[in-house]
């Protein structure tokens, strides 16, 4: 399998959550369908540079719908918010990967680590189909969100935010 692993996914933590018997190989995968973009890339590494910070956390869980108001995924078949989950990995990584659906386009925020998340319900079918990761979101500490602003995420690598 470390054949067919990128070189970016060396220092990674898998959270699997949703009770599902899973490989490392599927989830090296998923994460690689949310990191494939080469200014998400970019952004990690330069991120990593600047705060010192070097792993990724990859939460992979199934996403609750039931609040319209706070994103959340289950544990078990406990609700449990992504904020919450985000607030006790900030700053322990580079960035954090929620891989649970966000049906309702929530926000998050973080102070230290950069967080990548759906923009609504999806599956691994979806991304491997999408090329461009229009289903992925990007929040930048002190920035906010920059997957929309294809300049503002140069700034951001650039070191001009």
């Amino acid at each position: 399998m470390d054949r067919l692993r990128p070189r970016y996914f060396r220092h990674v933590e898998f959270q699997v959550v949703d009770g599902e018997e899973v490989s490392r190989f599927h989830l090296c995968w998923v994460l690689h369908y949310f990191l494939h973009r080469a200014l998400v890339r970019r952004l990690l590494n330069v991120h990593a540079r600047r705060s010192g910070l070097k792993r990724i956390i990859f939460l992979r869980a199934h996403g609750s719908n039931r609040s319209t108001t706070k994103y959340c995924y289950f544990h078990g078949r406990k609700v449990k918010s992504v904020q919450d989950w985000i607030d006790a990995h900030d700053g322990l990584a580079n960035a954090l990967v929620v891989g649970a659906c966000n049906c309702h386009n929530l926000d998050i925020t973080a102070q230290h680590s950069i967080i990548i998340h759906p923009n609504c319900s999806w599956c691994l079918q979806e991304f491997m189909r999408v090329k461009g990761g229009g289903y992925i979101r990007v929040f930048v500490p002190g920035v906010g969100y920059v997957e929309k602003n294809y300049h503002l995420f140069n700034k951001v690598i650039d070191g001009l935010v």
